[in-house]
């Protein structure tokens, strides 16, 4: 049997001016007194009884109607025609009642303003701009790269594997026609007719096509935080999340997860685990599936591999295999399934990321095409990503 590229696939004051002035009329014209000392039988009135200064009596030879020498009409001494300083003048002699303001501003004739440059240039319009765009044709405005070589999930053919030169050469010296996948991941390198079907690296909200069919019963708290999608409680004893709008026939779902804790119920003795889920039957719904999972017993003694059926397929595992030691929480797991419903077999492959070698099962038991998911058992776990391919034929 032929296994997999497994080395290589699974392997963001106001100022306000108060110009007040208070004027003492009394300075002029006050009674007994005269314009001009020493003559005597003028008034403070101004020349009703004559003056003796050669004007009219109504003048009193200076100008003005009130006698008092100061050139203005209203008695206040200040040259303008508004009253005294005490009540209306402003004392500028243009008869209004407030300070003048200077000229009028003169409108800028000048050149008019330039026009904004235009933004800069953005093929697929997602916000971010070409130069600094890490998938220019595809839009993706959180930017995504899981493999951190550059180039975006978005339009990266090896998104879970770094691989910043995209080569895609394989099939085509082996003389078959090139399927888009990068070598670096492709499960059949050799082979073509396989395409990425879905990606995600859960940089942002959780896409709203995921379902949580135990929804209100299992306990299960599902979050896509920090470009990881976690289930937190470690006590819910069924938690699953799965892709139900996929209808693969011939599925490779590969996934990177990490344990985070077991259950802490006292006395609990039930199998812990974390893993992934294939092969829904469209006729029997989300409920039913096969499970690739990451299994401890409840002393966590040694940890297991074990592929089994949930939900209508009927309980119990099909095949399983001995991990060289204990699951270890913060130790990254990949963890992969194939599940081919036209030759009906299936296989199950995990190994610790970046080191040892994969350990795999498989069974032909018959399968119904259907969607993918991932599942926790009395176990709080992160996943990286999960990638799902469909294949154009056998895996193996």
């Amino acid at each position: 049997m032929r296994f997999f590229h497994t080395s290589l696939l699974l392997g963001c004051c106001g100022l306000a001016l108060a110009a007040g002035c208070s004027f003492d009329s009394s300075a002029f014209g006050e009674s007994g007194s005269s314009d001009e000392p020493g003559i005597p039988g003028e008034t403070t009135t101004g020349g009703t009884t004559g003056s003796g200064d050669g004007d009219p009596p109504t003048t009193g030879g200076d100008g003005d109607t009130t006698g008092d020498g100061d050139g203005d009409t209203t008695g206040d001494g200040d040259g303008d025609t508004t009253g005294s300083d005490t009540t209306a003048g402003d004392g500028d002699g243009d008869g209004d009642e407030s300070p003048d303001a200077g000229p009028e501003p003169v409108p800028d004739a000048g050149v008019p303003d330039a026009a904004p440059p235009p933004p800069p240039p953005d093929e697929d319009n997602d916000g971010v701009p070409d130069a600094t765009d890490n998938c220019r044709s595809v839009p993706n405005p959180l930017q995504g790269d899981e493999d951190q070589d550059d180039v975006g999930d978005a339009c990266d053919n090896c998104p879970s594997v770094e691989n910043p030169g995209q080569e895609n050469l394989d099939e085509d010296r082996n003389g078959r026609q090139p399927d888009g996948l990068g070598d670096a991941c492709d499960p059949r390198p050799e082979e073509g007719g396989d395409r990425i079907a879905f990606f995600d690296g859960f940089n942002g909200p959780l896409d709203p096509a995921w379902v949580d069919p135990n929804a209100g019963t299992s306990g299960a708290n599902w979050e896509s935080v920090g470009g990881r999608l976690s289930q937190t409680n470690e006590n819910s004893l069924d938690a699953r999340l799965v892709r139900a709008d996929l209808e693969l026939e011939t599925t490779f779902v590969d996934s990177l997860v990490t344990i985070n804790s077991f259950t802490s119920i006292p006395g609990d003795i039930g199998g812990r685990s974390v893993g992934t889920l294939a092969s829904f039957g469209r006729d029997i719904g989300q409920t039913n599936a096969y499970a690739c999972e990451l299994r401890a017993d409840s002393g966590n003694s040694r940890g297991r591999l074990r592929l089994g059926r949930i939900g209508g397929f009927g309980s119990g595992f099909i095949d399983d295999a001995i991990l060289p030691g204990p699951l270890t929480p913060a130790i990254r797991y990949r963890v992969g399934q194939w599940a081919d419903g036209d030759v009906q077999e299936q296989l199950c492959v995990s190994f610790e990321e970046g080191r040892g070698d994969p350990l795999a099962i498989g069974d032909d038991e018959a399968l119904e095409g259907g969607a993918v998911g991932l599942r926790t058992t009395r176990a709080a776990a992160s996943w990286d990503f999960i990638l799902v391919y469909e294949l154009g034929g056998p895996l193996l």
